[in-house]
């Protein structure tokens, strides 16, 4: 979930997000709720051929701050969609053996 228009597409693009042939895509979270209270829902859809994208929570249209106001309510980042892999990412790991993918993961746990 990107954090807005300053923020917008610094080192990437929104098509690397979407299925290869597809205009649009839509990220879903569905947070487990605080005891007593609902699932947080938080939709992201990205429309390729405007090069935009809108967020939803709970069905609502909902700017950057209330979404990364109720994912820091749960001790949970969500700052950018760089978080998801692009499609061209997925194809390399799924391809990966065992040894790749420990590599990999070692890579990311050392950048955190």
């Amino acid at each position: 979930m990107h954090a807005g228009p300053n923020y917008q597409y610094a080192n990437w693009c929104i098509p690397e997000f979407v299925l290869y042939g597809y205009d649009q895509a839509s990220i879903i979270i569905e947070l487990k709720g605080h005891f007593g209270h609902c699932n947080p829902i938080i939709k992201q859809h990205i429309q390729c051929s405007s090069n935009s994208s809108t967020r939803k929570l709970n069905g609502y249209v909902s700017t950057f701050k209330e979404v990364q106001e109720t994912t820091w309510s749960f001790r949970i980042q969500v700052d950018g969609l760089r978080q998801f892999l692009p499609q061209n990412k997925v194809c390399e790991f799924a391809q990966m053996n065992s040894a790749g993918l420990l590599q990999e993961g070692q890579l990311v746990e050392w950048h955190l």
